[in-house]
C-alpha cells in the first residue's frame, strides 16, 4: 500500500528490485524521523526541515594490500597487463575493492561514464593513448544524432546532436531498469553538460599527437562517420547551447517533464547548486556552473587550433572571447569581508528572470587554474588568478586532505556531503595540475601530499574523503538518506565514498609518471612572493 509522509504519496517497490544506486522514496519503508540515531555533530548540520529516514552502514573489510594505483587502473581498463590498456575500450567509472565487492553501495558506477572515462583517459595520455583513443572512438559511436522529443510514460534520453553521452547501461540491466522505471531515463543517458566540451579538447589533444585519428571511421547511431565528423558535432551543440542561452553560458536545466537530472555538471547531487544563504538554486530556467565554462572554452580554442577552415576558426575563437567576457563580468565577486573570488555558479531568479550569482567560495575556481582564460600578464587577468590561488589556501577552503568542495564558513558546508564540504581527490589534483602550469610548484605539491595522505589512510583510491578533519583522514561509514520537506527532496546527506574511483587512481598515476623530477628536486624550483607568503602562512597554521 501507499506511503504518506509530510503530505507525499509513496508506492512501495517490486519484489527483488536492487536497490543501489538509485534514490528513491519508494523503497524505503515506513518513513520515520530517524535523527536521533545518527551522532551529535551530525544532527547538528540537520535543518527542521530535514527527516532522517534511513540509515544504512555497510560492512566494509579493510583493505589487504598496500594501494597500488598501477593495479586499479588495470583493473578499471578491464586488463590484466599496462600494455593492453585500451584493447577493452574506456574504463569504467570506478570499483569496489576485491575485500568489499559483496557491498552493493560500493559498486554503484561500474560502467562506461562519459564524463569520467574522458578525465581518466586524458589525464594518462602520455602513458596509454590507446586508453584515449578508444574512450573516444566508444563514445562518438553513441554520440547524439536527433533532438528527441520527450514522451510522457517513455524512456527519454535527453538525446541532442552531437551531445555526448553521461552514462550507458544496458537495458536488462537490473540497475538500468529501476533507472528506467523511476526516472524515465532511457539508455544510453545525455544529460551531461560537461561530456561534451570535455570530449572535444580530448579529441583535439589525441589528434595532435596522432593527426590521422581524425580520419577514423566509425559505426554511430545513425551510419558510419569519421572522428572528424564526431569532433564537429559536437562543437556545434557547444555552440548552439550558447546561442540558446539569454547569457550566453553554457546551462543545464531540469524541466519538469525532463526526467533527469537536477544539476548535470559533475558535482550533481541534490544541494550542490546553493545560494550563500544555503537555498538551492534556480535549476527549472537554468544553472551555469563556473568550470563548465572553462571546458567550452577552452573546447572552441581547441577546435578553432585545428580547423583549416579559416573563418570556421575565426567564428569559433569569437564564441570562446564572448564567452571569455560572459564569465568574467558573471562569476566574479568583489566581498568586502572573504575578498574576491569566482562564484560557483549563475542561476535565473524564477519571478523576474534576472541573473543572480551563487556567491559561494567553491573547489569550481581551482578549475579555472587548468583553463587558457587565466593565462597572460594582463593586470586584470594576473590580479583574478592570485586572488583565485589565495583563496584556495584559506583555513575554510584548504582541509587536511586537500580542497574543500564548498568553503567551512559557507551555510551550506557539510563536512561529509557530497559535494558540499567533503573533499574529491581529483579536483584537489586538478587544481594541484593548475597550479604547476603558473608556476607554483609548492603549493602543487603541498596538494598532491595532501592526496596520497588520502590514499595512504585509507588503503583505497577514494572518491572523496570527509572535509571537516585536520588530523586525520575520515571517510563516511553510512548512507544517510534525508527528506528535506521545504525544497520537497528526498537526498543522501551523507554516503560512503566509491572506494576505486577512476578519477582519484588516474590522478595519482599521472603524478607519479608527469612529476618525478619535481618531486624529488622541488626545494630547488623558483617561488614567487605570493607563493611563499602562503607556504608561510601555512607553517603557521599547521604548527
Amino acid at each position: 500500500m501507499a506511503i504518506e509522509f509530510e503530505g507525499s504519496t509513496f508506492s512501495p517497490p517490486e519484489e527483488n528490485e536492487p536497490r543501489y544506486p538509485i534514490l528513491d522514496p519508494y523503497e524505503l519503508g515506513p518513513l520515520r524521523d530517524l535523527r536521533s540515531e545518527l551522532p551529535p555533530e551530525v544532527q547538528a548540520q540537520l535543518t527542521p526541515d530535514d527527516y532522517v529516514i534511513e540509515i544504512i552502514t555497510p560492512e566494509q573489510r579493510p583493505a589487504l594490500a598496500p594501494p597500488s594505483a598501477l593495479r586499479e587502473i588495470l583493473r578499471l581498463a578491464g586488463v590484466t597487463s599496462p600494455r593492453y590498456i585500451g584493447a577493452e575500450g574506456g574504463p569504467v567509472a570506478s570499483l569496489a575493492s576485491s575485500e568489499n565487492e559483496h557491498v552493493d553501495a560500493l559498486r554503484k558506477f561500474e560502467v562506461l561514464h562519459g564524463r569520467d572515462a574522458l578525465e581518466i583517459s586524458m589525464k594518462l595520455h602520455d602513458q596509454y593513448p590507446e586508453l584515449l583513443e578508444a574512450t573516444l572512438v566508444e563514445l562518438a559511436q553513441t554520440q547524439g544524432v536527433v533532438h528527441e522529443p520527450y514522451r510522457e510514460g517513455l524512456p527519454y534520453r535527453q538525446e541532442e546532436p552531437g551531445r555526448i553521452m553521461l552514462l550507458d547501461r544496458h537495458p536488462d540491466d537490473p540497475i538500468g531498469k529501476k533507472f528506467s522505471k523511476y526516472l524515465g531515463w532511457g539508455w544510453p543517458f545525455y544529460g551531461s553538460i560537461d561530456a561534451t566540451p570535455t570530449f572535444i579538447s580530448a579529441t583535439v589533444k589525441h589528434a595532435n599527437r596522432i593527426p590521422q585519428f581524425l580520419d577514423t571511421p566509425y559505426t554511430g547511431r545513425d551510419g558510419i562517420h569519421t572522428m572528424k565528423d564526431a569532433l564537429d558535432r559536437s562543437v556545434h551543440w557547444v555552440q548552439r547551447k550558447l546561442d540558446d542561452s539569454p547569457s550566453f553560458l553554457l546551462e543545464f536545466q531540469n524541466t519538469a517533464e525532463s526526467g533527469g537530472m537536477d544539476a548535470q555538471a559533475w558535482k550533481d547531487s541534490a544541494f550542490a547548486y546553493v545560494h550563500r544563504n544555503g537555498e538551492r538554486a534556480n535549476n527549472k530556467d537554468g544553472i551555469a556552473s563556473l568550470e563548465v565554462q572553462a571546458l567550452a572554452y577552452d573546447a572552441l580554442y581547441d577546435a578553432a587550433s585545428i580547423e583549416k577552415d579559416p573563418s570556421k576558426a575565426r567564428e569559433l575563437r569569437r564564441y570562446a572571447d564572448s564567452l571569455a567576457v560572459g564569465i568574467f563580468d558573471s562569476f566574479w565577486v568583489e566581498d568586502p569581508e572573504k575578498g574576491s573570488f569566482f562564484a560557483l555558479g549563475v542561476d535565473r531568479d524564477p519571478r523576474t528572470g534576472r541573473s543572480r550569482q551563487l556567491a559561494v567560495r567553491s573547489s569550481n575556481m581551482g578549475h579555472l587554474l587548468q583553463s587558457r582564460l587565466l593565462e597572460g600578464n594582463d593586470p586584470y587577468i594576473t590580479a583574478m588568478r592570485e586572488a583565485t590561488v589565495r583563496q584556495l589556501f584559506t583555513p575554510e577552503m584548504l582541509s587536511y586532505n586537500g580542497i574543500r568542495t564548498l568553503a567551512s564558513d559557507e551555510v551550506g558546508f557539510r563536512p561529509g556531503g557530497y559535494h558540499t564540504g567533503s573533499v574529491w581527490l581529483w579536483d584537489t589534483a586538478r587544481t594541484a595540475d593548475g597550479l604547476e602550469r603558473h608556476g607554483y610548484h609548492h603549493l602543487a605539491w603541498n596538494l598532491r601530499e595532501r592526496i596520497w595522505r588520502a590514499v595512504d589512510e585509507t588503503g583505497r583510491f577514494p572518491e572523496f574523503v570527509r572535509g571537516g578533519i585536520d588530523d586525520h583522514t575520515e571517510t563516511n561509514p553510512s548512507e544517510i538518506y534525508v527528506w528535506n520537506d521545504h525544497h520537497r527532496v528526498l537526498h543522501l546527506f551523507e554516503q560512503p565514498p566509491q572506494e576505486i574511483q577512476g578519477w582519484t587512481v588516474s590522478a595519482i598515476l599521472a603524478a607519479k609518471f608527469r612529476y618525478p623530477d619535481c618531486l624529488k628536486h622541488r626545494h630547488t624550483l623558483p617561488s614567487s612572493p605570493l607563493e611563499q607568503s602562503i607556504l608561510q602562512e601555512l607553517q603557521i597554521r599547521e604548527v
